[in-house]
């Protein structure tokens, strides 16, 4: 198997700072998101009528779509329940979490149970009860957007890694890289061109990051899953391995090391 080119930047704390802080989301992006869904409560419990409010809630749409499309969206990631014992039709599917699609149920039916509520006051008292029903929409709004379905069990944090880490052989720094990018179970899976992109800004070319990829799979450290599409063609989601997170940790001062005896080693 050929040998990846060392990366023209160590791993040190500044990268992974880089990285860590690249999956944090856009704070200001999501409270404007959370308004805008705030905005579009107070406009359909307020006692004003005729096309304005129709008008209102199409801009507030519009609005909400370039937020989220433009600072919010996360393309080329998906949430991460891979285990060695799926099948492979069984690991190529794009995973479901209650905890994911039940935000947006969540969300609809508090803006349809406080529009039917709305109907209860008229005059002053609906435009009050319109003001209140906005706050309540904001706070919850807000807290949806911002909960992340996908959080790994037994994954330290980043910033909590040891300070004096400095990686320079590519498997490794690929490892890191994945780790940091909350590519393990539990967490995120990344599509292999979007890795390729992400890498590239470190100095990597795609054959590098290739290589380098091949051998963190033959180690049992990663997982490439192969997913068919309609057109024929095919992608490839990336993660570490279970092992391959233990792993990482066990080396550089992770929190959330299982004993090795629970680690369920590949046969």
């Amino acid at each position: 198997m050929p040998t990846p080119t060392q990366p023209s930047k160590a791993f040190d704390h500044t990268v992974l700072t880089d990285v860590a802080n690249s999956m944090r989301p856009n704070k200001g992006a999501q409270f404007a998101l959370a308004s805008v869904f705030a905005l579009v409560m107070f406009i359909l419990c307020s006692p004003v009528a005729g096309p304005l409010p129709a008008l209102g809630i199409l801009a507030a749409t519009i609005l909400a779509c370039v937020v989220w499309w433009r600072y919010l969206r996360r393309g080329g990631v998906r949430g991460n329940d891979y285990s060695p014992m799926k099948t492979d039709v069984e690991a190529a599917r794009t995973p479901f979490s209650w905890k994911e699609e039940g935000r947006l149920v969540l969300l609809l039916g508090l803006v349809f149970g406080l529009s039917q509520i709305a109907a209860m006051y008229s005059g002053q008292g609906r435009w009050i009860y319109a003001g209140i029903a906005a706050l309540v929409t904001i706070g919850v709004a807000y807290w949806v957007i911002s909960f992340d379905a996908w959080r790994p069990a037994r994954y330290t944090i980043p910033e909590k890694l040891r300070q004096d880490i400095r990686i320079e052989k590519p498997v490794a720094w690929l490892q890191a890289f994945l780790y940091c990018r909350r590519c393990v179970p539990g967490g995120l899976q990344i599509l292999s061109d979007r890795l390729q992109e992400e890498l590239a800004h470190y100095g990597w070319t795609a054959k590098d990051a290739d290589e380098a990829l091949n051998k963190l799979v033959k180690q049992g450290n990663a997982a490439k899953i192969r997913e068919l599409r309609s057109a024929g063609d095919a992608i490839n989601w990336v993660t570490l391995t279970e092992e391959g997170s233990q792993d990482f940790q066990q080396r550089y001062g992770g929190e959330g090391v299982m004993d090795k005896k629970s680690v369920r080693i590949p046969t």
